[in-house]
This record gives structure tokens, C-alpha cells and sequence, in this order.
């Protein structure tokens, strides 16, 4: 991180959405702690350390200006190039192939309104435009009861 942050401020950027596990996280912090990390810095928070997150009381936002926990990271599809990005129609060289669901849209409803009940924020890799279409359903549903789910904790 140390020899990368430069680069990044040489390319004109000055802030970044980490997307990598706890060691990243880890990493970060103690930049923070030393005064050193001068790219601010939106940390997401892994899907397999949801229950940790629900249970620590964890909400988007937590930190500041430069460390702050951002969303659940949560995958719909694959990508473009392999040909797993999941499509309404087969692809142009592979007509059959309509690419694949990497989680069931039904399993990606559950958690958005399990985080969501919590207080966190979900982001969804969706590159193919069937996997938008379900992703955009899937927050279209939840999307009224945010307010309730935030009140909820509040109360």
C-alpha cells in the first residue's frame, strides 16, 4: 500500500472503494493509526463476515474522511469475458450459453434484507443484463422498507 498510494495520487485520484478481505482492512488501519494513509478510503465489507458485522453493531459510514466501512459486497454474475456475465440472450459466439448465476437471485433477496434490517448498505456485481434486471428488482423491493429497517434499530 505504501509504494501504491503514490501511484494513485500521481494519477490524480485521492480516494478508493476497497473491495479485498480484512488483511487490506487490517492494513489500512494501521496507516491510519501512523498518520500515513493520505488516500481516503470506503472499505466494503466482505459477504462471508456479514454475521460479524450485523453483530458488532457495524453501519455504512462508520469512521471518517479517510477509513470509513462502506457496503456488503454480494455477486449476482460472472464477467464479460469468460462468458459467465448472465444474459437475457446467448452470447453472439455461444448462443446456448446465457452465462451463470454466481448466487441465486433468490438467496441475494434474503441477504440484501438481512443487511438491510441491520442498518448496512449492499453493493451487487452485475455485469450481464439479465443479473441487472434481478439485482434492480431485488433493491426495488426492498427499497421501502429501508425506513422502516432504519427506525427499527434507532428505536
Amino acid at each position: 500500500m505504501r509504494q501504491a498510494i503514490p501511484i494513485l495520487h500521481q494519477a490524480g485520484l485521492t480516494g478508493a472503494h476497497d473491495m479485498d478481505g480484512p488483511q487490506a482492512f487490517q492494513a489500512e488501519q494501521v496507516l491510519y493509526e501512523r498518520g500515513e494513509l493520505t488516500l481516503r478510503i470506503v472499505k466494503s465489507i466482505p459477504l462471508d463476515r456479514l454475521d460479524e458485522a450485523i453483530g458488532s453493531g457495524c453501519a455504512p459510514g462508520f469512521g471518517d474522511d479517510w477509513l470509513r466501512l462502506g457496503h456488503v459486497k454480494m455477486f449476482a454474475d460472472g464477467a464479460l469475458g469468460p462468458q459467465t456475465a448472465l444474459m437475457l440472450q446467448g452470447y453472439e459466439t455461444a448462443r446456448g450459453n446465457t452465462g451463470i448465476a454466481t448466487t441465486p437471485n433468490r438467496e441475494n433477496q434474503r441477504r440484501v434484507h438481512r443487511a438491510n434490517a441491520a442498518g448496512l448498505a449492499c453493493a451487487i456485481h452485475a455485469i450481464g443484463d439479465r443479473a441487472n434486471r434481478q439485482v434492480l428488482d431485488v433493491f426495488e423491493e426492498v427499497l421501502p422498507l429501508a425506513g422502516a429497517h432504519r427506525a427499527a434499530r434507532w428505536a
